[in-house]
């Protein structure tokens, strides 16, 4: 009798407590850049990569949840060295993203795409990230670098961006 009446009181109590909300969508936007639609968090804005320095290969594109500042990248040295383009940011803020997304030069592309947590790249860290992601999608190499908190989620939307990607 005694547990019947525990049962029911669990019942009863499990009944009347308010339910945990679900996690609240983020609202998504499909674009189409440089030839490639992706589709990435509305509040994630997507700006168009520096032009290329004496046909040198640059980011075509980057995606982030923060404000970028793309600057042309230098041409190549008297003594022939190219030191690449540099960050769009100084350093990410916490719970930063930013994806770098440039021609892919000859990495085998997987149908779906492949995407891979990778040792955190010299880029990254140099920009305060803390996670490195990369893989290969719509003839496009896409590098993400993430700062916690929410780093998790970040790269949810990572992973949901490169399933996304597809030829115009």
């Amino acid at each position: 009798m005694r547990r019947a009446a525990a049962l029911l009181g669990l019942i009863l109590v499990a009944a009347c407590s308010p339910s945990p909300s679900p996690s609240p969508v983020t609202p998504l936007v499909t674009q189409t850049i440089g030839g490639v639609v992706v589709t990435h968090p509305a509040d994630w804005q997507l700006i168009t990569g520096p032009a290329p320095p004496d046909g040198r290969a640059v980011p075509a594109f980057y995606l982030a949840n923060v404000p970028l500042t793309v600057v042309p990248c230098p041409s190549i040295g008297a003594d022939g060295t190219y030191t690449g383009c540099a960050q769009p940011i100084a350093a990410l803020p916490a719970g930063g993203v930013l994806v770098t997304v440039s021609p892919n030069l000859g990495l085998a592309e997987h149908v779906p795409p492949q995407v891979d947590m990778i040792a955190l790249t010299e880029s990254c860290q140099s920009i305060s990230g803390e996670r490195s992601i990369e893989a290969v999608a719509a003839g496009m190499v896409v590098e993400a670098c993430l700062r916690g908190p929410g780093i998790d989620q970040s790269e949810a939307q990572v992973r949901e961006l490169v399933a996304s990607m597809r030829f115009a």
